[in-house]
């Protein structure tokens, strides 16, 4: 799995998953295809994690009309770590606890974020996984988070315990939607 390549080893897990009719292939395109305009939950809860931004940088969470979840999600600051047949990772590097997130723009590369270690900052990988068992396939999506130092760890333990419930939400009205997109397609 490819975000075993990345984090091999984590301060913080999430994981969430969901059986759906479909192939691998087909729920892969679903993901990729996923408006971000369809996911009404996740965005009223970015738009609230959003409004601290709206003091320090203006900056405010809108999905574009067109846009895919995927093009959302790399426009807020994540890129794509890889691809395959069954997995989609995504990454970023923060300080999530600060306000406005507090993104680090100093990598660009899958490489470069492989080998970022500064002290005080947060590494997370978000994946979308299928696995089949027993004839049916299974999405997971998982989110671990590498701490750079132990003052790291103790700011995200504190704001993981705020966030996460949001986090588990939307990853789970992702989950759904795409499984209800399958299903309604099949």
């Amino acid at each position: 799995m490819l975000l075993d390549d990345f984090f091999p080893v984590w301060t913080f897990r999430e994981i969430h998953s969901i059986v759906i009719d479909g192939g691998a292939d087909a729920i892969i395109r679903e993901i990729k295809a996923l408006k971000a305009q369809d996911l009404s939950l996740v965005n009223f809860l970015m738009r609230i994690r959003s409004l601290p931004g709206l003091l320090g940088s203006g900056r405010w969470y809108s999905p574009t009309k067109d846009g895919t979840m995927i093009d959302q999600i790399t426009r807020g600051g994540f890129i794509v770590l890889g691809e395959d047949r069954n997995e989609i990772l995504l990454g970023t590097i923060g300080k999530f606890w600060r306000p406005i997130g507090g993104l680090c723009r100093d990598y660009s590369t899958p490489a470069e974020f492989r080998d970022f270690f500064e002290p005080g900052w947060a590494k997370a990988g978000w994946n979308f996984h299928i696995t089949s068992n027993k004839g049916a396939n299974i999405l997971t999506t998982e989110t671990r988070i590498l701490a750079t130092d132990a003052k790291a760890t103790k700011r995200f333990r504190m704001y993981w315990y705020l966030v996460r419930p949001g986090s588990g939400l939307i990853r789970r009205s992702i989950l759904n939607r795409i499984k209800s997109k399958m299903e309604s397609q099949g």
